[in-house]
């Protein structure tokens, strides 16, 4: 009886369901019954659940894209205007600041250096004012450290350089700056500030009636990140420790590193061999540690949101194989009656819901790409006042790309589980007598 049967099973493969090429049993009788429809709701079900995996699978790759897009686009504007590791001395400031700068530059590791002072100050234009903060730098050594000269939209950043020229010294504005304050490049500012004459003696401040200076704007810059364009100010080193009576000091040593990822272990680095009193060393992670783990935070809730649209379609899939499970009760019956054991008829069923899964995910993946990476790439603007950025960022990484259609064929498979269970557990006699 049971060699009948196994032979029975073995012609039923190689006859009625069998496709050649290796395929295994399980794998073509799902083919052929997924393929086979007796009824035009099943099948339209089954075109649903594709299609609902495949609208799951594209949302989560634009996701992953957008998310992703905001962390490197946040990432390549900071580092672009901020240095990777950044050496500060509270109190009076670096007294001998080309010293400490040199021997930061022979650390391993470390790329370049450049001394700065950042100040906050009242800016007067044609029509507005405002407070932003005054950045003194040295355009030669920023220019090894800060990709701001990729930034000038007007000017040039060697403009700043000290001429020691009777006019009014030199300013940088962002461009957003700029805008509200009405100013173009040649024309004249004003800076206010506080005045405080630093006595080193008694560490103390005293203070008198506020400075101002009128500068001159030879030049604009946009980062493209909101907080930078709107708010920073850059003039030369000497007219910044002039203006805020600063002497030979400066506030910070700016640090470009060899590899941005590392600039942690630098930092460590760095201040294991300067012994400044006071002194703080952070890298780029730890000045903008709000900013990510805001993103990130972000990203997951995102994430999670676009992965119920998953989940839901895989209960798409899970409603198809139950109909088909009851519309193939006799057929399952028939298979079973031929030797097909519980494992074969779950495997059937299993193979069926990754198939639809496999064309969900495929379709899902082309059409993310066509939708994010040829329709929408540059194609949306953002307010920069809200977002900090200006245009939609938009990355492409194929990890992402597998990583959502891992998730939809793995949660497909799960969602496939009780169909393919409820199946292997009918009882031939009870089928056929179903069916009768």
């Amino acid at each position: 009886m049971n060699s009948g049967s196994e032979e029975h099973r073995r012609e039923f493969e190689a006859g009625t369901f069998g496709l050649g090429g290796g395929f295994s049993f399980e794998w073509t009788t799902a083919l052929r019954l997924l393929k086979a429809r007796k009824s035009r709701s099943l099948s339209l079900v089954t075109w649903l659940s594709v299609l609902g995996v495949a609208t799951g699978v594209a949302a989560l790759v634009g996701g992953f894209s957008v998310t992703t897009g905001f962390e490197i686009a946040f990432q390549e504007k900071l580092l672009g205007m901020t240095s990777h590791v950044k050496v500060r001395h509270a109190g009076l400031g670096i007294i001998q600041p080309d010293g400490v700068k040199a021997q930061i530059e022979d650390i391993d590791g470390v790329v370049a250096a450049s001394v700065s002072t950042q100040n906050d100050a009242m800016i007067t234009g044609p029509s507005a004012s405002t407070g932003i903060a005054v950045k003194g730098i040295r355009p030669s050594e920023t220019a090894q450290v800060l990709t701001l000269a990729d930034n000038v939209i007007s000017g040039r950043l060697v403009d700043l350089e000290d001429t020691g020229s009777a006019g009014p010294p030199s300013v940088f504005l962002g461009s957003e700056l700029a805008r509200s304050i009405g100013a173009e490049v040649g024309d004249s500012v004003s800076l206010l500030a506080a005045r405080s004459s630093l006595q080193e003696k008694r560490w103390g401040e005293s203070q008198s009636a506020p400075k101002q200076q009128a500068y001159t704007v030879v030049g604009l810059f946009q980062s493209g990140y909101y907080e930078f364009d709107s708010r920073v100010a850059y003039v030369h080193l000497t007219d910044a420790q002039d203006f805020f009576e600063l002497g030979s000091r400066v506030d910070s040593i700016e640090v470009r590193v060899q590899d941005p990822e590392n600039a942690s272990a630098v930092a460590d680095r760095i201040r294991d061999a300067i012994y400044l009193p006071r002194q703080s060393v952070y890298d780029w992670k730890m000045a903008f540690e709000n900013l990510f783990v805001s993103l990130s935070m972000q990203r997951f809730a995102i994430l999670v949101v676009l992965g119920v649209m998953v989940v839901l379609a895989s209960c798409n899939v899970a409603s198809m194989l139950i109909m088909m499970v009851m519309e193939r009760t006799r057929d399952i019956a028939i298979l079973k009656a031929m030797g097909l054991s519980n494992r074969g008829v779950r495997k059937i069923f299993l193979y069926q819901g990754l198939m639809v899964g496999a064309m969900g995910t495929a379709l899902g993946i082309a059409l993310a790409y066509i939708l994010f990476e040829w329709i929408m790439t540059d194609a949306l603007t953002l307010d920069p006042k809200v977002y900090g950025i200006d245009q939609l960022p938009i990355a492409f990484d194929p990890l992402d790309y597998a990583m959502a259609g891992v998730g939809a064929m793995l949660i497909t498979l799960v969602a496939s589980l009780i169909p393919a269970i409820r199946a292997s557990r009918l009882h031939p006699v009870q089928g056929v007598r179903d069916i009768g």
